[in-house]
């Protein structure tokens, strides 16, 4: 005989839960100005980490309330500042930076832009200073905050997916 193989199904993809808002405001509590910026813009706006690890002082438009995005794949787009994240971005610029011009989010201690995995494990562990104690505790959980909050807030899925530059409402959707 014939030994034939059965493939198991696909285990299932376990997305990030959404932060609770007692858990962003302890978060936001343990973070520095600069620390302050990345998990605003992650968790209002929805920036990914190598979203964040673009930015560039030129990218933040604080009077009109909006941030030019490179996305994954080079994509981009414009996403709309909540004014908690404009008023953070203005506090951490006018500190001891000022506008003029160069990286939104520098190294302290070298003034390069922060790498992709120093914002995250950055992140991470503020939500280990803040407390939060679960599975998938990473920046990315505070993206799925974000677009659970812009669901909830707004019920328009493409909508949603816009503002987080997912090419497929598919993806949106798993959200």
């Amino acid at each position: 005989g014939v030994d034939v193989v059965i493939p198991s199904p696909p285990r299932p993809r376990r997305m990030p839960r959404p932060l609770a808002d007692v858990d962003v405001a302890a978060l936001l509590t343990v973070c520095t100005q600069r620390c302050e910026v990345l998990v605003s813009l992650a968790v209002c706006e929805g920036l990914r980490c190598a979203e964040l690890h673009r930015l560039d002082l030129d990218d933040v438009d604080i009077g009109g309330r909006i941030v030019f995005v490179q996305g994954k794949g080079g994509h981009q787009r414009w996403v709309p500042l909540t004014e908690a994240s404009a008023a953070r971005i203005a506090r951490y610029c006018n500190g001891d930076r000022g506008w003029g011009g160069g990286l939104l989010i520098q190294n302290a201690r070298t003034g390069d832009r922060l790498s992709i995995s120093m914002i995250g494990n950055r992140c991470r562990q503020l939500m280990i200073d803040a407390g939060i104690k679960r599975p998938g505790v990473n920046l990315h959980a505070l993206r799925h905050t974000a677009a659970t909050r812009l669901w909830m807030e707004s019920s328009d899925l493409f909508m949603v997916q816009q503002m987080l530059g997912h090419s497929s409402i598919a993806t949106t959707a798993a959200y």
